[in-house]
């Protein structure tokens, strides 16, 4: 199991920090998980020795124990600033997130994201955010939760992380296609967002493309190039998964469920459920919600 099935973040600081133009921070190492996102500056961020560019929309993630620095040299700067555990622990709220850079051991149990570029829990140093307003938007929602530190916001702190790190997992797959499908990710993002608007059925690569304002063939292109599949097996992976829920948590019989996600006959929506979910609409609501049971 990796450690991305047991995430419970735990956040120790958010931060919207305003240092001076030409700030400078000196090498050390952290026992936590920092997310370094300059929103405004440029300069240079050395990580394990590596010089990495500071640009606005860059966010640098830096692992427990991973010697650090950077120098800011290119006018004022503003950076949000995330330090957090991926899984809380009794007593670490205790824990001061800074440590001497000499100390060269991470506090015992702690987990981090692999190291592993091939492993599906990396994530890259550096990572260059094009959906900005996203993340400075959940950025803002974690800061506001954190001040308060309520029950509720305690729970929409970790809600808040997970959907940071989310983004970025999918930031980081778009560094790693090419330039071509890259330029086109605010598109596939548009086009994302009309798919999982429109799970009442299933839709035509003309209107996929059209959301995306992009050719049929670029956008499907770029789509399996990205996504590693076809636009129409992405959605319907989608309508999928939203009936699966909806069998475990609705009162809905087997047959209205296929109906509201588009599905023409029972037979057919139960093809494709045990293809993508492992079991038939009927032996999955049995397994997750016996109460429910047909």
């Amino acid at each position: 199991m990796t450690i991305l099935a047991r995430l419970s973040p735990y956040v120790r600081l958010a931060h919207d920090f305003h240092p001076p133009a030409g700030f400078a921070l000196h090498r050390r190492r952290i026992n936590d998980h920092a997310l370094l996102y300059f929103r405004q500056g440029s300069g240079r961020f050395i990580v394990a020795g590596t010089v990495h560019a500071i640009v606005p929309g860059t966010v640098f993630f830096i692992r427990p124990d991973v010697p650090h620095s950077f120098v800011c040299d290119g006018g004022p700067v503003r950076m949000l600033n995330l330090h957090f555990d991926l899984v809380q622990r009794p007593g670490c709220e205790k824990v001061t997130y800074f440590r001497p850079f000499q100390a060269r051991n991470p506090r015992p149990g702690l987990e981090t994201l692999s190291l592993d570029f091939q492993a599906p829990d990396y994530l890259p140093t550096r990572i260059l955010v094009f959906s900005k307003t996203t993340y400075e938007r959940l950025f803002q929602v974690i800061l506001h939760a954190y001040s308060l530190r309520d029950a509720a916001d305690e729970l929409g702190l970790k809600s808040g992380v997970l959907e940071l790190l989310a983004l970025l997992f999918r930031q980081a797959r778009a560094q790693s296609v090419s330039p071509q499908v890259a330029r086109h990710l605010p598109q596939l993002e548009r086009a994302g967002q009309f798919m999982a608007a429109n799970l009442d059925r299933p839709l035509t690569l003309a209107e996929m493309a059209g959301a995306a304002a992009l050719s049929r063939a670029h956008f499907a292109a770029s789509f399996r190039a990205y996504h590693q599949q076809s636009p129409a097996r992405f959605h319907l992976r989608q309508r999928i998964e939203k009936a699966a829920t909806e069998l475990i948590v609705g009162p809905r019989s087997i047959k209205e469920v296929a109906a509201a996600y588009g599905f023409q006959t029972v037979h057919h929506f139960s093809r494709c459920f045990a293809r993508q979910m492992g079991l038939p609409p009927a032996a999955y609501r049995a397994a997750h919600a016996p109460g429910l049971d047909e």
